[in-house]
Formats: C-alpha cells, structure tokens, sequence
C-alpha cells in the first residue's frame, strides 16, 4: 500500500495513522526531520482506508461552509491575555467559552516537558496558556485524532484548533461529526511549517553556547511589540535572551515541508468553522483599532462559527470588515520554496548548525554578512 508517491504530497497530518484499523502505520521522521506515515507491511491488509482519509487534495470537503464568511478584526478586551496570545486574543475567548460554559476540551499545539512542540489535550481554562502564542515548527499530532473523537463519543464539547492541513485531516478522520454543535474546529493563517530538526538544533546550540537548560522558549515574544518578530528563550541560569535567527532560518524558506509549497488550503474556502490570524495592515482599514499589542484577523467560515462569535463576543473589541479588508498572502497562495533548499540541506548535513547558522543568518555579525555577499556574487550562495 503507497499512500503517496511524492513527499510534497503529505502535510504529515496523520489522520492516516488515526483510521488504520490494524494500527500498522507510524509517523516516523525523514532524514530532515518531517514526519511521514511508514507502513508495517506484515500488518497491512490493504483496506484502503489510509488513503481514502487523505484530505490534502483540491477535493477537501467543503459541504459546510457558507457561501461568504463573515469577516472581523478582534481584540479581546482583556488586555492580559492578549499579552499572552499570538495576535488579538479570539481563541481564548472560544476556549474560555467551551471550557468554562460548556465543560468542554480543547486541543491545540502546546510545548510537553521536554520544550517539543506537541499537540495536546486540555479540560481547564487555567492550562489556557499553554496554548497560546505562536509555533513555528509543525507539531506532533500523538493520539490527539483519537483523543477528540473519543470526547466527541462521549458527548463533550470539542475545540480542535490547528494549521489547516491538520484540520482537514481532522474533520476527515471524524467524519459527520463535524455537522454536530458539539464541535467547533479551528484553523490558522498559516505561513508554512518548518521542520522539527531545526528548532530542536538550533535549542541544543543555544543551551551550548550559555551552558544552561532552556526553561521556556517564545517564538515571537509580544514584550518586544506585536508587529515585531522577535524570539526569546529563558535559561535555567536566569538570563532571558531576545534573538531572530531563528525567526530568519524559517522565512528564507529553505527549511519548510515539501507540501507547504503546493498546499490545497490557501485560499478563503477554509477546512474549519473559523479561521484566526494576525490582522496585519489594520491600521489602513480599522482607525485607531492597532494599538501595537495585536490584533486577530477573524473568519467566520459556518454557520457554527457565526453561532460561537455571537455567544462570546461581549469578551471582545470587533469591527466586521469586508473579506478583502482582511486578506492575507497565505489566503492567496502558498509559501515560495527557496531556490536555496538542496544546497541549504546539502550545508546542514554536512557541516552541522552552526555552519547554517552563520551562513544563511545574521550570526555571527559584520564578517558573516560580508561572507555572504561574497558568496552571493560568486554564485556560491
């Protein structure tokens, strides 16, 4: 059984594994550290049911959607847990909601003990936080397919948040419960998700280079201001330290997955009831609505959205817009991928991080950018 024949035609969203009813499919990583679903032929029966799953095609259901979604800009008017949000505060109001008036869960991408990025599971407003802010790096889905279904079954109230080819995945591995009230699922602008080697290198770099243990880590920190794109880490030995390497490994692009290049879900036809964002350019559309501490960009793609947003919006400063107010690169077209990819992968496996680092960064200061532009004229870079 072959799932698929090209790597750019897996997001790694895992529902596969999710529906094998002979559990012989694992997500394992490949040499650049993207999960991949591997087959265990010896418990194979060919049934079909992993590549019947697959949502990451031009096919995607859509039965649900309304013909126009209802567009905002949102701010939550408590202004505390917007400092702790990715952008405007909207998906802890829909969490508060679920969880304290409904007695719900909620699922979504979080860091486990270890600082990994994992999907995970929570049934208190308390543990909120750990949802929030950005990732960039895709998360590792575990069980969390099963997981929700399994509430779903039991009659609880289910927030499933995620990129939208993980929410596809979802809404496909569930089924029909995706017409029940009992489910609100979530999706992101998403720009493109880098591989999981890269941020666990560039972790163990830092903790080297400080010899100290990276307590937390912020891949965009807020304190620095919400149109700023600044990382920070915390280390053991208490210094806080407010880098962009990172940040700058992940948009040249070189370290992306192969599917965010051909990805099915940029454009307004959304795999979920909402879709949340950073609603940058709000100043042009919105006066005096930007006050630099986030603002989140809003659709309301069902009418399930639509019933939610009015349940919890006097949580919320709002302003409807038109949708192309709102519109955004990643709800045009997908992530270019670099024309630097093989010979960036090529630098990575044979000379380490730190090599990459220096070379496709800032670090390393004046003689690093100057080595650069040499490059870059001897067609070397």
């Amino acid at each position: 059984m072959r799932i698929f024949n090209k790597a750019e035609e897996c997001s790694g969203c895992s529902a596969c594994q999710g529906v094998c009813p002979k559990e012989a499919i694992a997500m394992k990583p490949d040499e650049r550290g993207f999960l991949y679903p591997v087959i265990d032929e010896e418990k194979c029966v060919d049934c079909g049911k992993c590549k019947s799953v697959c949502e990451f095609n031009d096919n995607y259901d859509k039965s649900s959607l309304l013909k126009n979604p209802k567009v905002y800009a949102v701010k939550h008017k408590d202004n505390s847990v917007r400092a702790k949000s990715r952008s405007g505060g909207m998906f802890a109001a829909c969490a508060d909601y679920i969880l304290n008036s409904k007695n719900g869960v909620v699922y979504g991408c979080g860091f486990d003990e270890s600082l990994d990025v994992v999907h995970m599971r929570i049934d208190s407003y308390e543990d909120i936080k750990s949802l929030q802010g950005s990732k960039y790096v895709q998360s590792d889905m575990g069980d969390c397919f099963k997981m929700a279904k399994e509430d779903l079954d039991d009659g609880k109230y289910v927030v499933f948040s995620g990129t939208p080819c993980q929410t596809a995945g979802f809404r496909s591995y569930i089924g029909d419960y995706i017409y029940k009230d009992n489910l609100i699922v979530c999706d992101l602008i998403c720009h493109s998700i880098p591989t999981p080697k890269l941020y666990k290198d560039y972790r163990d770099f830092i903790e080297n280079k400080y010899n100290s243990r990276i307590i937390r880590f912020d891949f965009r920190d807020k304190s620095c201001g919400w149109n700023s794109h600044m990382e920070s880490y915390e280390l053991e030995n208490g210094e806080k330290i407010i880098s962009k390497y990172y940040t700058e490994l992940y948009h040249i692009g070189t370290a992306i997955r192969p599917s965010c290049s051909v990805c099915k879900f940029t454009n307004t036809k959304r795999p979920s009831d909402i879709t949340l964002g950073d609603f940058w350019g709000i100043d042009k559309v919105v006066e005096n609505f930007d006050d630099n501490r986030g603002v989140s960009s809003v659709m309301l793609n069902t009418q399930k959205g639509v019933d939610l947003f009015d349940k919890i919006k006097d949580d919320l400063y709002f302003e409807e817009v038109s949708l192309d107010q709102a519109m955004q690169p990643r709800l045009k077209s997908s992530t270019d991928m670099s024309t630097q990819m093989d010979r960036f992968w090529r630098d990575y496996q044979n000379h380490g991080f730190e090599y990459i680092l220096k070379k496709y960064t800032g670090y390393g200061g004046y003689k690093t950018k100057i080595k650069r532009k040499i490059l870059k004229r001897l067609g070397r870079w």
